[in-house]
């Protein structure tokens, strides 16, 4: 049971950013060919997106599926794919699938520097709020200990 929990928890995170990733795209795809003129958006585009945006979810969960204590060196190696990897995946799918084709060129630049950016600050949020989650868990764990030392002094 505890390993189907486990399991579940995993799809759940890795849905919730793949939903934030392709919502990202869609979002951006749309007012870049919007800016570029064009006024109709292939609804095969949108699903190669959701589909895009699972698959770097997983990629980037991925990363983080050991449970041991990574190094440094390891910790830096997995930050850097987990930015870089999507940002890879978004230009090579967008060229094979032809998603700007026919639109200028600037158009695809655009898109791909949004992505990226979108990448970097998803990072950054994610960063700050495990840093905030750790600091609070640190306090309450000191505070539980000194409890348990408070206790331990007055019955002996």
């Amino acid at each position: 049971m505890r390993r189907l929990r486990k399991l579940l928890k995993l799809e759940m995170d890795v849905e919730l950013l793949s939903c934030a990733h392709a919502v990202s795209m869609i979002c951006f795809y749309g007012i870049v060919m919007w800016i570029a003129g064009e006024r109709n958006v292939r609804i095969l585009v949108l699903f190669e997106m959701m589909a895009l945006g699972y698959v770097s979810a997983w990629t980037q969960r991925a990363l983080f599926l050991r449970e041991q204590v990574y190094s440094r060196t390891e910790y830096a190696v997995c930050e850097v794919l987990w930015n870089v990897m999507p940002a890879v995946f978004v230009p090579a799918v967008a060229e094979v699938f032809g998603w700007f084709r026919g639109t200028p060129d600037w158009a695809a630049l655009t898109f791909y520097l949004l992505m990226g950016g979108y990448y970097v600050l998803v990072w950054l949020f994610l960063r700050f709020v495990n840093y905030e989650e750790t600091v609070k868990m640190n306090r309450q764990l000191r505070r539980r200990k000194e409890k348990g030392q408070k206790k331990g002094k007055e019955q002996t």
